[in-house]
């Protein structure tokens, strides 16, 4: 039986922080720490691969057995395994970071925070003491050159309209503190006010040059377009040039293999600022990182449904929920509701199996796993994009749920923000 090359490890979904952004202010889910009985058993299938991810949607420090995971972990490894984790970085002491860089050994750790401001931070992060998070930093990059193993520290960014101005500043700081990677997420709006906090747009950069010029008339393009229709039809009369001007924009998205999406196009045309604002920032962003030698990991501020990937798929990752059930990803790990395309999509859970009852080989390996994996090799081809679909803003039966879509995908990622990196995560 085959094993993935790696595994992201939900050790709790317990947290210190509630930051206003987090899926876990939007679920009714049991709160849970992973036994540590079940880590032990699941670490026995760690020899065969390259990396463990030791964080979920949690605060990996408040594990009362964290720092024995990681040296189970590190055990079960083989020599030149990696171990990372994410943390917001309050409980991450000096006495903590010796432990785990110079005498247990890990590869990353990366900090979550989207500004060195105090009172953005601490609004953002509602428990964080900006003073105590910056401090841990710096203590771990002072302890980088004692680590037992190869180690880079990392920062983490939820990208937003509240967080946008923040990000030079803070890539200053990293640099000036031993950082060595800043990876930059958008924000995931799970309700409709964190929605209206997205700085990216769901069509394709492609279609959005090709009508952008056109955009400030309005609905009127549409209704106008539609009336020419009618009148062609019943009359045989053109009344306006609406209509050849909608075919020519689509005559010329499908040139170039893409569909137009006016009502989102539309919708979201008072957003079109921002999305400019964010793109020059990202690029005065990528300078000051290129200048530092720092590795900036950005996203997309536009979806190309030509070139979506699954990151998990790709790097052949499983997820393992704190409860002992594996799950192919973050936005499969619990049921939960999404606000994307101007609607309310409920995206349901998918689990494989639990390694309670099945060892993690057996549920890699079992056709359910195997296939939905085979699938998304080719996310292109096998799944379509709402992003671009006409319907997808005008309640679509197909976009109410990730159950089905409407090639006949169940648990589907035809507006899966990740598969378009939009939104990222740090494997």
């Amino acid at each position: 039986m085959e094993l993935p090359k790696g595994i992201q490890v939900e050790v709790t979904n317990k947290c210190n922080f509630k930051c206003v952004y987090c899926l876990r202010n939007f679920w009714n889910i049991k709160l849970q720490d992973m036994p540590f009985a079940l880590f032990k058993k699941l670490s026995s299938s760690f020899n065969g691969m390259e990396k463990v991810v030791l964080y979920g949607l949690g605060e990996p420090l408040t594990h009362p057995n964290f720092m024995e995971m990681v040296q189970l972990a590190r055990a079960s490894l083989k020599i030149d395994g990696e171990i990372s984790f994410s943390t917001n970085g309050s409980l991450l002491n000096i006495n903590v970071a010796e432990k785990l860089l110079k005498d247990i050994g890990v590869n990353m750790i990366s900090f979550s925070f989207d500004t060195i401001e105090t009172f953005a931070l601490e609004r953002l992060r509602v428990g964080a003491e900006t003073h105590i998070i910056l401090e841990n930093l710096k203590t771990v990059s002072k302890l980088k050159k004692f680590s037992k193993y190869p180690f880079n520290l990392a920062i983490e960014v939820v990208l937003m309209k509240g967080t946008l101005d923040y990000l030079p500043n803070l890539i200053e700081f990293a640099a000036q503190n031993g950082v060595d990677k800043i990876l930059v997420t958008n924000l995931i709006p799970y309700t409709e006010a964190l929605n209206a906090q997205q700085l990216y747009l769901t069509v394709s950069e492609t279609s959005y040059n090709i009508v952008k010029d056109f955009l400030d008339e309005g609905w009127n393009i549409i209704h106008d377009a539609i009336m020419e229709s009618h009148s062609i039809t019943y009359t045989g009369k053109s009344v306006s040039s609406a209509l050849e001007k909608y075919k020519m924009f689509w005559k010329k998205a499908e040139e170039y293999g893409y569909w137009i999406n006016f009502p989102i196009l539309l919708e979201m045309k008072n957003n079109l600022e921002y999305v400019g604002k964010a793109l020059h920032v990202l690029k005065e962003s990528a300078k000051i990182a290129s200048a530092y030698n720092i590795e900036l990991q950005l996203p997309n501020q536009f979806a190309d449904r030509k070139k979506r990937t699954c990151p998990y798929v790709d790097k052949d990752f499983a997820v393992v929920r704190v409860d002992g059930n594996i799950v192919p990803c973050m936005e499969f790990m619990y049921t939960h509701y999404e606000y994307v395309n101007l609607h309310k999509r409920l995206v349901k859970e998918v689990i494989f199996g639990n390694i309670l009852e099945e060892s993690l080989e057996k549920i890699w390996s079992s056709e359910e796993f195997k296939n939905f994996r085979i699938l998304r090799k080719d996310l292109n081809k096998n799944f379509p994009w709402c992003g671009e679909c006409v319907y997808s803003t005008l309640n679509c039966y197909y976009t109410l749920s990730s159950e089905k879509d409407c090639m006949g995908n169940p648990n589907s990622c035809s507006e899966c923000l990740y598969s378009v990196n939009i939104a990222q995560c740090m494997l």
